[in-house]
């Protein structure tokens, strides 16, 4: 999060915060408050869904306790579904576990893959996230163990249909790999059980 150039590269805010608690003998949970990608307009771009979904990546991958949007995100706008890809982007309310497992991407500055475990129902949510805004991508995850062979819902928010998530044809799963095709500046969610 956040390049700087006194900083000569990337700042791990969150981290950093953490180090700075520990240093002074706090063990209190982290929290951020009041941020807002979206802009004055209430992020009306495909991207502000992007990067509000990659801050909740972020904030998983960190173990935030709390993240408090500046104000509500504008209904059935960018940022509104990019949540919504998080919480119910069927409208079953099928929302992603809380087990983080980060991805291992060549290019994390154009794509990010993220995975959310939920135990309850044996389910790994894969959130997927095109940061390209022109090139889609082609992506070949390894799923680090094998999972039995079926059909696994998909979903993506995208420029292709900036005012809904799209439910795309089912994606046949089996196996320890996958590949899979990501529309340009995207989000897209695969289900796959365990």
């Amino acid at each position: 999060m956040g390049k700087e150039s006194w900083s000569n590269g990337n700042i791990a805010y969150i981290p950093l915060m953490r180090r700075w608690m520990k240093e002074v003998g706090w063990d209190v949970p982290l929290a951020i408050g009041e941020y807002d990608y979206s802009g004055p307009e209430g992020g009306v771009e495909i991207s502000a869904a992007v990067a509000q979904a990659e801050s909740l990546a972020a904030f998983a991958r960190t173990q935030l306790a709390y993240g408090m949007y500046w104000a509500d995100p504008r209904k059935n706008g960018p940022t509104y579904f990019a949540f919504k890809m998080f919480r119910n982007p069927d409208g079953k309310r099928t929302a992603v576990g809380d087990h983080f497992i980060l991805g291992d991407v060549n290019d994390a500055d154009s794509v990010g893959v993220y995975v959310f475990k939920d135990a309850s129902r044996n389910v790994a949510s894969l959130m997927i996230l095109n940061k390209r805004a022109k090139k889609g991508a082609k992506i070949a995850l390894d799923l680090g163990t094998a999972v039995p062979t079926q059909k696994a819902p998909r979903y993506e928010y995208s420029g292709a249909s900036p005012k809904a998530i799209g439910e795309l044809p089912p994606l046949d799963v089996s196996g320890k790999a996958m590949e899979v095709s990501v529309a340009p500046m995207s989000i897209l969610r695969i289900d796959v059980k365990l």
